[in-house]
C-alpha cells in the first residue's frame, strides 16, 4: 500500500475515486514552514498544520502520479513541475505514519 497526503483539491472523494475507486481515507494533518507547503528538511521549523486526508492506494506510486497527472481538475494554469516528497503524516487518531505529498 502507497500513502500520500492529498490537501486542498484532493481531498474531494470523486476527485480520489479518479485516482483508483478503491482507497482507504482518513482525516490528517502534516507540519509544513508556511502556507505555500514549504516543508522544510528541519522537522523544528515547520510549525503550521495543513489539514487533509491521508489516503491508501494499493498501486505503484508511478501509477499514482500518472493518475493524478490526468485530473485536469487539480492543474494550475501556469505550474509544469511538482516536487514529490515524503513526510510524516498524524491521522485523527494521532497516529503518525510516512506519507507522499506533490507540491
Amino acid at each position: 500500500m502507497i500513502s500520500f497526503f492529498f490537501y486542498n483539491k484532493l481531498t474531494n472523494p470523486d476527485l480520489i475515486s479518479k485516482i483508483n475507486p478503491v482507497y482507504e481515507i482518513s482525516d490528517g494533518f502534516i507540519n509544513v514552514k508556511d502556507n505555500s507547503i514549504e516543508i522544510d528538511d528541519d522537522p523544528a521549523n515547520n510549525t503550521i498544520q495543513l489539514a487533509g486526508k491521508i489516503v491508501k492506494f494499493d498501486m505503484r506510486i508511478s501509477a499514482i502520479i500518472q493518475k493524478i497527472h490526468e485530473l485536469e481538475e487539480i492543474h494550475s494554469d501556469n505550474r509544469t513541475k511538482y516536487t514529490l516528497k515524503s513526510v510524516l503524516a498524524t491521522n485523527n487518531l494521532g497516529e503518525t505514519q510516512e506519507t507522499n505529498i506533490l507540491f
